[in-house]
């Protein structure tokens, strides 16, 4: 739909509200205490108004319950949330509940609390307060603030995104080439074969193979399982599970076996269950240092994709 007025009469707020949901924003959460009370809620209407004076504003909806402390605390903290932080985005966006209830907070200016594992905090005194419409617009000094250099949260057309940084084309002095150097299945299996690589040679120091690896891994997804059946679970790595292998496994007491229908089966032991742990932690490790140091939501949104991608093959 497009509106074109100057009556503001004619529009219409449905509309307005779509309209403007397609301007990305960050989410952040304010905060303020009074006389012991802590009060908090997520907002969107955050913004820098000048840095010499530092100075920041937001909005606060005239029918909020929290208008009167905030009018009255003369302090508040802005949090610019990071990535990670949707599920606190949720928490203070919601009315009816203890919103600090298990959140680990400091205190800041004016005893305000400070919730951690933000983007920024800007710690803040209110300056001045004007009508604006239906809501009410603080402006700030901010007194002092804290950058952790964290990707940070979006809202984009009623949504949570995540912000990624759109770059040039880097120059590869060592290009990448193949058979199609821009195949998805070719890139995925070049990463793949890397890192299983150095997966690999980190579990021969534990004394643990290829496949043994892939056998602890089956394991974890259920216990009491013969050669057979776990063979199938690892075939497509080019594995072989024999009963030989699971005998040599339970000498090293990772895992017990069992006697079923004339088959053995084969379960985790508590080493074993370790064994996977410590393995999981190597992979996540060598995973981490093949990243770049601010990829963390190029990575969410593969890791996504990839989900999304594995669950329409296996319906397919």
């Amino acid at each position: 739909m497009s509106t074109s007025a100057t009556d503001s009469s004619t529009v219409d707020p449905r509309e307005l509200r779509n309209a403007l949901g397609s301007f990305a924003t960050g989410v952040a959460i304010v905060t303020t205490s009074q006389d012991g009370h802590d009060v908090g809620m997520t907002i969107n209407s955050f913004n820098s108004v000048s840095l010499d004076p530092p100075m920041v504003l937001w909005s606060l909806a005239k029918s909020s319950a929290s208008l009167d402390i905030f009018t009255n605390s003369g302090y508040f903290a802005i949090h610019i949330l990071s990535a990670e932080q949707q599920d606190m985005s949720q928490r203070f966006a919601t009315r009816g509940i203890d919103k600090f209830a298990g959140v680990e907070v400091e205190r800041g200016e004016g005893n305000v609390p400070i919730i951690q594992g933000c983007s920024a905090v800007f710690h803040c005194k209110t300056t001045y307060k004007y009508e604006g419409g239906d809501h009410e617009i603080f402006v700030g000094e901010v007194l002092k603030f804290e950058h952790f250099q964290k990707s940070p949260l979006v809202f984009h057309a009623g949504k949570y995104a995540l912000a990624v940084a759109k770059q040039n084309e880097p120059e590869v002095k060592e290009p990448v080439v193949g058979f199609n150097a821009n195949s998805l299945t070719y890139l995925m299996g070049l990463v793949y074969f890397q890192l299983a690589k150095k997966s690999s040679e980190k579990m021969a120091e534990h004394g643990i193979n290829d496949c043994e690896a892939a056998i602890l891994h089956a394991l974890s997804m259920g216990g009491g399982r013969s050669a057979a059946e776990i063979e199938r679970i690892v075939a497509v790595g080019g594995l072989h599970v024999t009963d030989d292998i699971l005998l040599q496994m339970a000498e090293k007491n990772l895992l017990t076996l069992a006697s079923e229908n004339g088959e053995n089966k084969a379960s985790l032991t508590d080493e074993g269950s370790e064994m996977l742990m410590k393995m999981i932690a190597y992979v996540q490790a060598i995973e981490d240092g093949a990243m770049p140091d601010d990829a963390y939501t190029e990575l969410s949104l593969a890791k996504d994709l990839l989900k999304k991608a594995a669950l329409k093959l296996l319906k397919d």
